[in-house]
């Protein structure tokens, strides 16, 4: 069954923001029948808004979450909290 946009939103707000260095992850991809695909956290920072080079592609297959930071601010949040992992299989 496929989860409603709510519940992935909320999901994946949960996990970034309780990501550490090293942590494995899932991912299931449920727009297309593609696969599920293994990823572990390899940095976490973060950044300005306006430094878009955190979404530059190295090459490698990179997943790069993003969400605003402070987690609780409320409006426009000044900062973005990165989160970046690498495919392990």
């Amino acid at each position: 069954m496929k989860p409603k946009l709510a519940e992935v939103i909320n999901a994946a707000r949960t996990f970034v923001q309780s990501s550490r260095q090293d942590d494995r992850m899932f991912v299931v991809n449920f727009n297309e029948n593609v696969g599920e695909f293994r990823y572990r956290v390899v940095s976490i920072s973060i950044v300005n808004p306006s430094d878009v080079g955190v979404l530059d592609q190295s090459g490698d297959e990179i997943l790069t979450l993003v969400t605003c930071y402070p987690f609780n601010f409320v409006g426009s949040a000044p900062n973005r909290f990165i989160v970046r992992a690498v495919k392990v299989g």
